[in-house]
């Protein structure tokens, strides 16, 4: 149901048989009292037959409305129209069927019992209001009946003092329908203002939600090297800051490698800037499969350099990782014509592990800088610690 006039439509039914539960016993407890207080004063066969089925009515109704409510909101809603149509029959049967209770009783009433009895259905026509608010169709199906059969039969047993009795029948009921179509009204418009609410309410919180994709996307692409698709500087130092913390607290080390590529001016200047950054992203896939634990972060620190930070690693772990990297970006052999070390793309890295006391992170990358300072003079192509 995506449209609110559907979605009122099944509330606006699905009311109806919540309410009726509730009222619908009102009908055999009323016909209860009618029977009793007439018993003796008129004749069995008048009372037992409207008993018999106002109640038979009653229940059916009860048993039918409650297997209806009991079903699942599916079924409900694609019976909703079907089921409106029972709710009419049910309703325009109870009507008759107090109406013409009524038109038996009231020629062997006397005139205090048959205001006691237009009294008690007066009283039933009032719950109608709140029970049927949602449909006015069911509503004047019920009362419309029952008005006119009561009517019918006012001026059936036609004395001078029913003439004020009828004014009377014919003011209550135009005033319950006055009642009732502003009650109906404002059912309506509360019905309405709800679903505007509530797609307001779901408005918002699509747009909540797009708002934090759009922001976790922002942070994305503000950690992201937009080149390589690796983390960036600002990533590094954040989640290096984070480590170094909780390395500090629980006493565990941090180990650091700073690499380079080799005399990759040289490349750039031969082979042109795309094919550098070709390079660049070439490099930097062969690094991040080295990279297997959560905690550990390849990131581009500027140019054609890279860290890889790895946490909880000692320093001979990191030298095997260094090592290993060094011996990926080999067998890849991209050519680098002009690079004095070899006839294909180097690099050269520094290693280094501490456990931080009261220095800042900053020492770590600063040990790491120094080591592969020490590579480049050694020749470059080397792993240095």
């Amino acid at each position: 149901m995506t449209d609110n006039r559907e979605r009122l439509f099944y509330l606006r039914i699905h009311a109806l048989y919540d309410y009726a539960p509730r009222i619908l016993p009102i009908n055999i407890l009323l016909m209860t009292i009618v029977f009793f207080v007439l018993d003796g004063k008129v004749a069995p066969r008048y009372l037992l037959i409207p008993l018999v089925v106002i109640t038979a009515l009653a229940i059916g109704r009860f048993i039918h409305v409650a297997w209806c409510l009991k079903q699942d909101p599916t079924w409900f809603i694609a019976h909703c129209h079907s089921l409106k149509i029972q709710f009419l029959i049910g309703t325009v049967l109870s009507s008759l069927a107090w109406g013409f209770t009524y038109l038996a009783l009231v020629p062997h009433l006397l005139p205090q019992y048959d205001y006691l009895l237009l009294l008690m259905i007066g009283g039933l026509v009032s719950g109608t209001v709140v029970s049927m608010s949602t449909s006015a169709i069911a509503f004047f199906s019920f009362i419309g009946p029952l008005a006119m059969l009561l009517l019918t039969g006012l001026l059936l047993d036609f004395q001078k003092e029913n003439i004020l009795v009828t004014v009377i029948v014919i003011l209550f009921f135009s005033a319950i329908a006055f009642t009732y179509l502003r009650s109906h009204t404002i059912m309506l418009e509360s019905l309405q203002l709800h679903f505007e609410k509530e797609d307001l309410i779901e408005a918002l919180s699509n747009s909540n939600a797009q708002l934090v994709d759009a922001n976790k996307r922002i942070t994305e692409i503000s950690n992201t090297d937009e080149l390589t698709a690796i983390s960036n500087r600002r990533c590094f130092f954040d989640h290096l800051q984070r480590e170094w913390n909780r390395a500090r607290r629980n006493h565990l080390g941090l180990s650091l490698l700073m690499i380079d590529i080799d005399h990759f001016k040289l490349y750039n200047d031969h082979y042109g800037h795309l094919a550098g950054d070709h390079c660049l992203k070439a490099l930097a896939a062969v690094f991040k499969e080295h990279i297997h634990r959560a905690n550990d972060l390849l990131a581009r620190y500027g140019g054609e350099e890279f860290v890889i930070l790895l946490p909880e690693t000692e320093l001979a772990g990191a030298i095997h990782i260094a090592k290993a990297i060094e011996k990926a970006v080999a067998a890849i052999s991209l050519p680098h014509a002009t690079s004095p070390v070899a006839p294909y793309v180097t690099i050269s890295i520094g290693v280094a592990y501490l456990e931080p006391e009261d220095e800042k992170f900053t020492s770590l990358i600063a040990a790491a800088d120094r080591q592969l300072y020490v590579a480049k003079e050694m020749g470059r192509n080397r792993v240095v610690s």
